[in-house]
C-alpha cells in the first residue's frame, strides 16, 4: 500500500434523490470524502486534478444501458484499466452485472440498492475499504483558509470574542479570533464555542491545544480539539457542514477546467 495521508475522494454520478439525501450522509459519517456529479462527462475533468479518484456510476439514469457500457469501456480505454469503477443501480439484471463484474472487472463492483439503507452504506463502505479510499487520514476537513465564511465566537476570560474558523473536521477545527493580542494558554477549555455552520448554529466546546503564527505580523491559528461533550449528532452536522463546503469547492474547480457547474 502506498504511504500516503490524504485519502482518495469519492464521486456518486447521477445518485437517486433518497440515496443522495440519506445514503451519502451515512458514508459522509463514516469519514468518506464524498462528491456528486450530475454529468457523466465531468469524470473527465475530474480525472485530470484527481487521477485515483473513485467513481460509482447510476446506470438508471442519464445514458442507456448500451451507451453505460459505451462510456464505461472507454473511461476503461482511457485509463489503461487503472481507474476506480463500482456501478450502482436499483434493478438487478443478471446479463448486466456479469458483463461488469466478470467481463470488465470493476474493482468497486456491481451495488444493488433495493434493500435496506443500512445494508447498502455496509456494502459500498467495506467496498471503499476494500480499495484503500481512506488510506492514513481519520478525518476529512474543510481547509476554508483566511477568507472563511466559518463566523463563530467563544467566551474567553469572561469576554465575548469573535472569530471565523479557517479549517474543520468532526476532531476539532482551526481559529483566528478578531482580537489580535487573545492570550489562550495551551490546555485552556473552552466551554461555549458557538459555530455558524452555513445558517445553523451549533455549540461545541474543546480543548486548545496550542497555535501556529505563519509570521510575527500574522494573526495566531489556534488549535482546538473537541471534546467528549461534542456528541455525535453534533459531529454528524459538522460531516456534513464539511461536505457540503468541498462539494461547493468542488464545484468551482470543475468550473475552473472550463466545465459548466455540475
Amino acid at each position: 500500500m502506498e504511504n500516503r495521508i490524504e485519502g482518495k475522494k469519492v464521486f456518486f454520478v447521477y445518485p437517486h434523490s433518497v440515496f443522495q439525501e440519506n445514503l451519502i450522509q451515512r458514508l459522509v459519517d463514516l469519514e468518506f470524502e464524498m462528491y456528486i456529479l450530475k454529468d457523466h462527462e465531468d469524470i473527465y475533468p475530474v480525472l485530470e486534478l484527481y487521477p485515483d479518484a473513485v467513481f460509482f456510476l447510476n446506470i438508471d439514469k442519464g445514458l442507456s444501458r448500451n451507451e453505460w457500457e459505451a462510456f464505461v469501456r472507454s473511461l476503461l480505454g482511457l485509463s489503461n484499466g487503472t481507474i476506480s469503477l463500482g456501478i450502482f443501480s436499483y434493478e438487478f439484471d443478471r446479463d448486466v452485472a456479469e458483463l461488469y463484474l466478470m467481463e470488465l472487472a470493476l474493482p468497486c463492483g456491481y451495488i444493488q440498492l433495493k434493500q435496506k439503507l443500512d445494508d447498502a452504506a455496509n456494502i459500498i463502505s467495506k467496498t471503499l475499504i476494500a480499495n484503500e479510499v481512506k488510506s492514513r487520514r481519520k478525518y476529512v476537513r474543510y481547509q476554508a483558509g483566511e477568507g472563511s465564511t466559518l463566523k463563530l465566537n467563544a467566551s474567553i476570560h469572561g469576554k465575548l470574542c469573535d472569530g471565523i474558523g479557517v479549517d474543520i473536521s468532526s476532531a476539532g477545527m482551526a481559529i483566528i479570533f478578531n482580537e489580535q493580542d487573545l492570550n489562550i494558554k495551551k490546555n485552556s477549555l473552552l466551554t461555549d464555542l458557538q459555530l455558524n455552520l452555513s445558517g445553523r448554529r451549533l455549540r461545541v466546546s474543546g480543548v486548545i491545544l496550542g497555535f501556529r503564527q505563519e509570521s510575527e505580523s500574522s494573526r495566531r491559528i489556534f488549535i482546538l480539539l473537541f471534546d467528549q461533550k461534542v456528541g455525535s449528532e453534533a459531529r454528524s452536522v459538522i460531516r456534513n457542514y464539511v461536505h457540503q463546503q468541498l462539494q461547493q469547492v468542488m464545484i468551482k474547480a470543475l468550473a475552473n477546467k472550463g466545465k459548466e457547474p455540475v
